[in-house]
């Protein structure tokens, strides 16, 4: 009886130990882990630039709560300087400090991501050395270091003093990669800036 049961059992669950996988298992694998991995990889690359982009947006930000301190201080908005690559072409991007000629704003910058430099209104980025600071305004650009320059948005940060002797801040983001068009902002006539032109506003 208990041979019987015995084989009963054995047809029911035949012995698989020595029969490995069908081709076709195989492809059906390869095609799943494939589909996975072409709806996972963008994402992954997208959140990885939005960290690196958090780093531009916290410099900018503490450099526009710096300049406001400096301005009550000392009556007129300070100059960054320029956080610049410091050897240029060698695909790495090695930050270089250089202190502005005057009225240098008190703050130091750990940077991985960006270059840091003061700047202009002008819709194309200033040359090193950008435009220095005055009492009404200061206006500071952050760029994608050269090894990070086509995976990451460029920023640029006003900080203005209207005539009524109010602040206002602003941080605008790139539309796009490499867009044509610089970042930019607008001001009233009150000397207040008010929005970003060609840019997002993202603080």
């Amino acid at each position: 009886m208990n041979i019987t049961l015995s084989k009963y059992f054995h047809s029911l669950f035949p012995n698989k130990q020595n029969q490995g996988f069908t081709l076709l298992e195989l492809l059906a694998v390869i095609v799943t882990i494939g589909v996975l991995a072409a709806i996972a990889l963008p994402n992954l690359l997208g959140q990885v630039a939005k960290g690196r982009q958090a780093e531009a947006k916290n410099v900018l930000g503490n450099i526009n709560r710096s300049q406001q301190v400096h301005r009550m201080e000392f009556g007129t908005f300070g100059n960054v300087g320029s956080y610049t690559d410091a050897a240029p072409g060698n695909g790495i991007n090695e930050i270089q400090y250089v202190p502005p000629a005057n009225n240098i704003l008190p703050i130091a910058l750990q940077l991985t991501f960006y270059t840091i430099q003061d700047g202009t209104t002008a819709t194309t980025p200033a040359l090193p050395g950008g435009t220095p600071a005055t009492s009404t305004e200061a206006f500071v650009i952050a760029r994608g270091g050269e090894q990070f320059a086509n995976d990451i948005l460029d920023y640029v940060a006003h900080v203005t003093q209207g005539v009524n002797g109010e602040f206002a801040t602003i941080i605008c983001e790139e539309l796009q990669i490499n867009s044509a068009s610089f970042p930019n902002t607008s001001v009233d006539g009150n000397g207040i800036v008010n929005g970003c032109v060609t840019a997002n506003e993202v603080q």
